[in-house]
């Protein structure tokens, strides 16, 4: 999908489906780097060399950039902001020990509370790929579960044996610090995401997120949360240091992804056999 930098949607909205044109649709059963370069080929023979691409990180769409560039003109790689937040979100918290007993305890929960009075308290599914990418959910479960603990006259535990409550779900409370800390962390990268989503990428993006995200001295440096915040900011630097001044250039990968739900959206149960012939 492209668009004309100039035509990027004005600050304070985000890129819309609608504003975007379809650049080409190549179905592959695998994709090496010589394949990705003779797409970008055949691309911008037919539209023109792109100042911007913007990716999910993936070596080979970043890599293969360079066969763009033997024109002697500069084309620059954006990694998506979601992505990199959720990488860095699991590279400091999900090969922690804690994390990862918090998982096991998770999917304990899920078979024991499935099919009885707590059902509708069962904990989301962790997923194998991109798990950090659904992360919140799973962190929004835990605090919700911390609250009705502690609130047991809550509407949604009103008809629930307390004792089995705290039998099933009990085992939360022993991770109270850490959901905390985590919620902070998602709401740092809900925060950082909105705000990038509405406002694009500009030579001054890095210094103007530092002070969305509140001044540095609010945070320690030495917890969790400041350190994802430290890096989230010096990884939107970066890209914007990429920019020259006056550019505008987008940092999300969103609206594709997009079109990838909706396709999934209309496969219904197939879509878990990923894409197939029926593609087309």
């Amino acid at each position: 999908l492209g668009i004309p930098a100039s035509k990027l949607p004005p600050l304070g909205q985000t890129l819309t489906l609608d504003q975007l044109e379809v650049l080409a649709i190549v179905p592959g059963k695998s994709w090496k780097r010589d394949d990705v370069r003779a797409v970008y080929e055949a691309v911008a023979e037919r539209c023109g060399i792109p100042r911007f691409v913007v990716c999910d990180g993936a070596v080979e769409l970043r890599e293969t950039v360079d066969v763009l560039e033997k024109t002697g003109r500069k084309v620059t790689v954006l990694r998506d902001f979601k992505h990199f937040a959720a990488n860095r979100f699991e590279k400091l918290v999900g090969q922690t020990k804690r994390f990862q007993s918090f998982c096991s305890a998770m999917g304990t929960t899920r078979c024991q509370v499935q099919q009885s009075e707590l059902a509708h308290l069962t904990p989301p599914s962790l997923k194998t790929k991109a798990r950090f990418m659904n992360i919140e959910p799973v962190v929004r479960w835990a605090s919700l579960i911390l609250f009705l603990l502690e609130n047991p006259d809550q509407e949604a535990v009103a008809d629930v044996d307390q004792t089995r409550l705290r039998e099933r779900c009990g085992w939360v409370e022993s991770y109270r610090d850490e959901i905390a800390s985590w919620e902070r962390c998602c709401d740092l990268i809900d925060l950082s995401l909105r705000w990038i989503n509405t406002q694009g990428l500009n030579r001054h993006s890095g210094s103007q997120l530092d002070a969305i995200l509140g001044s540095s001295r609010m945070w320690d440096s030495n917890t969790l949360e400041g350190q994802l915040r430290s890096e989230l900011i010096h990884f939107v630097a970066q890209s914007a240091a990429q920019l020259e001044e006056g550019e505008r250039a987008w940092l999300s990968s969103e609206a594709i992804e997009s079109v990838f739900g909706r396709y999934k959206w209309r496969e219904f149960q197939h879509s878990r056999s990923g894409f197939t012939g029926l593609i087309m």
